[in-house]
């Protein structure tokens, strides 16, 4: 057979990505994705109330299930981002209670937990809001997860001793002979010769409580609840029980009261005072970086129970991804571009210092949090569970900016300017901007969020065409050459590689480094990379005979 030409024209719409021409067959998508999973829905109904109420499951599926996980087991889709580890209910093995070490809890123990919350920072938030009965309704589906609560004897609380005063000075010596110091360290502070090692039962790290933040324990903060903690435990912890020695009564408030005495006032609520105020009229003061310092919680897992919907969807994004293997290991490798690195993989203040929020990426809050308070575009009701609309917002009044629907909320990280960045062949590396300015999309009347985010849901994130074509160009693939005898058709393909630059860049930073933490990271980076490509087009044409 003799030589045979065909052409495949192929049109595609500017979005970012490197598309290849090839022969041969597509390889399967295989898209970028977290490891989170999509909030699952409540299982069977095991709690009932009124008519119009909810019930049991429905509040736990609402309010509990993003860090908890559908089956009580502490593996929501939150979890992995909670600096806390969510309790595991299946385990029985709760921290905070008035009964003895190992024991369950009592059901006010349980109440008194979701009403106030864990304490610690990024731990679980108080549920103040719930009417008594839906905290009872909620008490009941906790207890269904483990068989213990049908097994095990009622808990009785513990009875601390009476109290006949107490010496601060005392006090302070039995901190040193009871061992105290070994994990909470001299001062308190949380940095004892041990407080590293210390694993929980489930294996992940049990940071000593810094007894100088009484905002953050987990069982409050006065002598009596100091006393309860100090002789009942944390279970599932390294915090034991302690068993006081037979004419020691007097010590235990004496401890209660050194510990007291170590406490400090918690900061004041608002920004740090002296620092820069948020600039929140335009798009361009808003994403003015690093964002300023603010105060409250600002950790992406927090959000999950009011915008379970929009989590889920965040969480799968490269923007929960922002500070991947292939960022860190550069930042290790060249440290003077780590600033730059920052203001857009992790742009609010609090995570320079913060690995917990450093592993959010651009976060909830990197978007929606400036001052302590909340920002987005105009509220509507679905951006929230059902349940939830009923309830204030803890963090207060969503304050609409109409630039959050604006494609130029985007530009401060996804368009480079001159004297910013250099240039890739001709142009910005980020410079989807103004390539949208020039679309058909922008002549339309469409912006980023439109497309990407439309009814403000995260729509996937994957890439659908190519930004080095321009709009309502061509590309051609032309077959020229012997085809071997006997065939009957010959397939085209085009297959995407949105990260082609990254790999090229990251494999030649792999080849230089010196490191061999880098060096980790890197290949790590590019095993990922290397999952992203994915087949745009297959065109089959038969051969002419």
């Amino acid at each position: 057979m003799g030589a045979w030409r065909s052409r495949i024209l192929l049109t595609v719409v500017a979005t970012g990505a490197l598309v290849a021409l090839a022969l041969g067959v597509v390889r399967r998508d295989a898209r970028w994705a977290a490891s989170l999973r999509r909030a699952p829905t409540a299982g069977a109904v095991t709690s009932a109330s009124g008519a119009g109420r909810a019930t049991g499951d429905e509040l736990y599926a609402t309010f509990c299930q993003s860090c908890h996980g559908r089956e009580g087991r502490g593996d929501g889709p939150a979890a992995p981002l909670c600096p806390v580890p969510p309790a595991d209910f299946t385990r029985a093995e709760f921290k905070v209670r008035s009964t003895a070490s190992g024991a369950l809890p009592r059901d006010q123990d349980l109440r008194d937990v979701i009403r106030r919350g864990a304490g610690a920072d990024g731990a679980m938030p108080a549920f103040e809001m719930l009417e008594p009965s839906e905290v009872d309704l909620l008490v009941t589906r906790t207890k269904a997860f483990s068989a213990r609560w049908q097994t095990d004897p009622a808990p009785a609380e513990v009875a601390l001793p009476r109290r006949r005063g107490a010496d601060v000075s005392r006090g302070a010596q039995i901190y040193q002979a009871w061992g105290c110091a070994a994990c909470h360290g001299e001062s308190g502070a949380g940095d004892g010769p041990r407080a590293r090692e210390l694993r929980t039962t489930r294996g992940s790290p049990d940071p000593p409580t810094d007894l100088r933040r009484p905002w953050t324990f987990k069982a409050g903060a006065d002598e009596p609840d100091l006393a309860h903690s100090v002789v009942t435990g944390f279970n599932g912890t390294t915090m034991p029980g302690m068993q006081v020695p037979a004419g020691g009564e007097d010590g235990l408030w004496d401890l209660a009261a050194y510990l007291r005495s170590l406490q400090q006032a918690p900061p004041p609520d608002g920004p740090p005072p002296g620092g820069p105020a948020a600039d929140t009229a335009t798009a361009r003061g808003y994403w003015n970086t690093p964002v300023p310092a603010q105060a409250g919680d600002l950790a992406a897992a927090t959000c999950a129970g009011c915008h379970a919907a929009q989590f889920a969807d965040w969480s799968r994004t490269r923007h929960a991804l922002a500070l991947s293997p292939g960022v860190w290991a550069q930042m290790h490798d060249q440290p003077e571009l780590s600033g730059n690195c920052v203001s857009c993989h992790a742009p609010l203040t609090e995570q320079l210092t913060d690995e917990y929020l450093q592993s959010d990426g651009v976060s909830c809050s990197a978007c929606h949090a400036r001052g302590g308070q909340r920002f987005g575009p105009p509220v509507r009701s679905t951006t929230l569970a059902p349940l939830v609309a009923k309830f204030p917002a803890p963090h207060g009044a969503t304050n609409a900016r109409d630039f959050f629907e604006q494609s130029d909320f985007c530009a401060r990280c996804h368009q480079f300017a001159e004297g910013e960045a250099p240039k890739v062949n001709g142009k910005f590396l980020e410079n989807t901007v103004e390539e949208w300015r020039a679309s058909r999309a922008a002549r339309e009347g469409k912006t980023c969020q439109a497309c990407h985010m439309p009814d403000r849901r995260r729509a996937g994130w994957r890439e659908l065409s190519d930004t080095r074509l321009p709009q309502a160009e061509t590309a051609t693939l032309t077959y020229q050459g012997a085809l071997p005898p006997g065939t009957l058709a010959i397939a085209g393909s085009v297959i995407v590689r949105p990260d082609a630059y990254h790999v090229r860049s990251l494999a030649g930073h792999l080849r230089e480094t010196r490191s061999d933490a880098s060096r980790r990271l890197y290949q790590q980076a590019l095993a990922e990379m290397g999952q992203s490509d994915y087949g745009l087009l297959r065109d089959v044409r038969d051969v002419p005979r």
